[in-house]
């Protein structure tokens, strides 16, 4: 079997990258397409190196002839829905791999994949709920759920002080209306807090239309100038390692907010009207898929943080982590099955 496997954010490399290495591990053939931040992502989660990309996607599938060409759900959609278009229009088997609830809806395909690799029940039920029934849905686990991530000392050590540690997670045109409802939470939270920014890679150099086009970093590192030294960079550690250490953790609908809750932090999602706007053109959803499955608080108007409290034991046991066998046994059986 060969397979042309193709991804464009950091989010779609964390889900296919695994899968792939099972596949190629199986005795397979995998070929990847890669683009954006996959880039520097992906040799962390495969070792299978990236093909040289030239031509139109029919040319690059007249080139590989593969048996099927497995997709991510990045945002938006480059390759991974050209391919996939291409791939439909040629009669070649195509697998759409979600990295987030309702992803498959950033592809705009022709027609229904014919297998969809998810995160959970909940998003095997939308994609029934769009595409029928009887459409082909596989549960994997969840990127986000990670296991065994060691929390950053540097936070930890700002726990032990007595201090209540906040982690924000922000990117995108709706970060600086969360950081103006997250101040209005600080200035009603009623314990000694620290707070811990980090920003998306892909949206800190993009131009803020709203501010004269300067980077967003900007126009985000202002607003927080206000707080003084209770911000505090910890820019070292991975940002998995300083989402499972602090107090709290709150994002948008990153999948951050996944990984917090398993670790047993207090998640919440600052939903403000740009994240509701972002959320319904990035999945087609109306509410925090997290927040949906109980894992994360929804906030909406300011609130005394230190209110917020974990998840249950039994909210967290049904967040499950990636089987990427689960996923190459679904895409060597819908080859085989043709």
């Amino acid at each position: 079997m060969k397979a042309l496997v193709v991804c464009k954010d950091m989010g779609s490399a964390n889900m296919i990258g695994p899968i792939a290495q099972a596949v190629q591990d199986m005795g397979h053939e995998v070929f990847p397409v890669l683009e954006g931040l996959s880039v520097v992502r992906w040799p962390e989660m495969c070792g299978v190196p990236a093909i040289s990309i030239t031509g139109a996607p029919p040319a690059i599938l007249q080139e590989y002839r593969p048996d099927v060409v497995v997709v991510g759900t990045s945002f938006p959609s480059n390759l991974e829905k050209e391919l996939a278009r291409a791939a439909q229009g040629s009669g070649i088997p195509v697998v759409v791999v979600e990295d987030f609830w309702g992803g498959f809806r950033r592809l705009w395909l022709l027609r229904p994949p014919n297998l969809v690799l998810t995160l959970d029940q909940y998003s095997a039920r939308l994609v029934r709920e769009e595409f029928g029934s009887e459409s082909s849905v596989v549960v994997v686990g969840n990127p986000g759920v990670k296991l065994g991530v060691n929390p950053a000392p540097e936070v930890m050590s700002m726990r032990t002080e007595g201090n209540l540690v906040i982690t924000f997670c922000g990117g995108g045109y709706e970060t600086a209306e969360q950081i103006q409802l997250l101040i209005q939470c600080l200035e009603r939270t009623s314990k000694r807090w620290r707070l811990i920014p980090r920003w998306h890679p892909k949206h800190v150099s993009q131009p803020d239309p709203e501010n004269g086009n300067r980077p967003y970093q900007e126009t985000w590192d202002a607003l927080l100038e206000r707080l003084g030294d209770r911000v505090v960079r910890v820019d070292g550690p991975s940002t998995e390692s300083v989402a499972v250490a602090p107090d709290i953790f709150v994002a948008g609908f990153s999948t951050l907010l996944t990984t917090a809750a398993k670790a047993g932090v207090a998640a919440a999602a600052l939903v403000t009207p740009k994240v509701q706007k972002s959320l319904q053109e990035e999945s087609g959803l109306s509410q925090v898929p997290q927040v949906e499955l109980g894992a994360a608080h929804l906030v909406m108007d300011p609130i005394d943080l230190a209110s917020l409290r974990p998840c249950s034991k039994e909210v967290r046991a049904r967040l499950i982590p990636l089987n990427p066998v689960v996923g190459a046994e679904a895409i060597c059986a819908l080859v085989g099955s043709r």
